[in-house]
């Protein structure tokens, strides 16, 4: 049976910025289809997503989970980019400090200053739902507790979103990225080292892991790529997504006020919706079958969590908002199996604690037209006008 094949180019402006018509357009194709402009394989349905996902040792991520072949400089190994055993070794040190149990230690800060935000923002009136609320606890809160040196640190932003965008394919955003991951690595090289970190911060954790032997120094260089990269925007992009649903659905607001026990449900409706990343590549050694369909041996194949989070065949009027709805936990919007997101709880325990704070002090939000930030893997908001009328 032969693959059918979707013409259309999913990583042009307005594709990433209006994306979910190419995303039902492709699942109604098959399970699996072929994009000839970038030379590359998609799984779209839920179903093949998950089955992708959970088939680590298949479907790897060891030879890289852009679209594309990275050039040889910046083909480096992370926990992101890794088989096993080796992920998780890396796993185990990237992930000890954002584990449940860590967390719990820092629940109260994390909670005060959540509650300061939301009081400032009430009496400020009108405020930017990204710069002045999305971006204040992962940019404030967890680059403190990362440890990273002062300097260059004004660049995480940049650099992370840059590090998304050759995450993509083969196109004119990843190609001007690679400078700035380029300055990324280099800040990596020269600048973290055991004697630049902050003392007790996660980057520390990765030094000591080195002298115990557990990583070579080369791997504990790498390794700070992913505590830098992946740990601002894709929570910044949720928190957004999150205010945008609720203040547009006001009787889901309505009925978390009435209920709290939904903010958890609250959150990751908001995620399976608007999944902060839509994509990410797996690569086959060997030849697989996708719904009756053979994957070529060697080929590439996105991995559309975005798309499989409103697949109507797993989902009932799945671009609705719906903070009861059933199966939710099922979502993918964090992944699943092997390398489902590492920062999980914590940007659940950051958008949980401002929550738990505008529930208090906020009677009902609103919001202007968003902004867009354009972006080959990541969805989001460069800009979200916004107000909270108080109690």
């Amino acid at each position: 049976m032969n693959i059918p094949q979707y013409d259309q180019d999913i990583f042009s402006d307005a594709a990433i910025l209006d994306p979910y018509d190419h995303y039902r357009a492709m699942r109604d194709l098959g399970p699996l289809v072929y994009l000839p402009l970038y030379d590359i394989y998609a799984v779209s349905r839920y179903a093949d997503v998950k089955k992708v996902l959970l088939a680590h040792n298949v479907f790897r991520s060891g030879h890289g989970v852009a679209g594309f072949t990275w050039p040889e400089a910046f083909s480096v190994e992370t926990t992101l980019t890794s088989d096993e055993p080796t992920h998780s070794r890396f796993r185990q040190i990237i992930g000890a400090p954002l584990a449940v149990p860590a967390l719990a230690q820092l629940t109260t800060d994390i909670e005060a200053s959540a509650d300061a935000l939301v009081a400032r923002l009430v009496n400020l009136g009108q405020f930017d739902g990204m710069s002045d609320f999305a971006h204040f606890l992962p940019v404030t809160i967890v680059s403190s507790l990362v440890g990273l040196p002062e300097q260059g640190r004004e660049k995480m932003l940049e650099w992370a979103g840059a590090a998304f965008d050759v995450l993509g394919v083969d196109n004119d955003r990843a190609r001007n990225a690679f400078a700035l991951v380029g300055e990324m690595i280099e800040y990596v090289k020269t600048q973290c080292n055991p004697d630049t970190v902050k003392p007790g911060g996660w980057a520390a954790q990765i030094w000591t892991a080195m002298q115990e032997g557990r990583i070579t120094p080369q791997e504990a260089g790498t390794l700070h790529v992913d505590i830098l990269a992946p740990a601002l925007d894709t929570t910044i992009f949720a928190t957004g997504h999150l205010l945008c649903q609720l203040a547009t659905n006001p009787g889901e607001w309505d009925q978390l006020k009435a209920d709290p026990s939904l903010i958890p449900a609250a959150i990751d409706e908001a995620i399976r919706l608007e999944s902060p990343i839509r994509t990410f590549a797996r690569v086959v050694d060997e030849a697989q079958e996708i719904g009756g369909l053979t994957l070529p041996a060697g080929a590439r194949v996105l991995v559309l969590y975005a798309s499989a989070n409103r697949d109507e065949r797993r989902w009932d009027d799945p671009e609705r908002y719906w903070i009861q709805r059933p199966g939710l936990q099922g979502h993918l919007g964090f992944g699943q199996g092997r390398h489902i997101c590492a920062g999980m709880h914590l940007a659940k325990l950051e958008m949980r604690s401002l929550l738990k704070s505008m529930l208090r002090r906020v009677d009902r939000i609103e919001v202007g037209t968003p902004e867009l930030q354009p972006n080959n893997i990541l969805r989001g908001f460069k800009s979200l006008p916004a107000r909270f009328v108080p109690v």
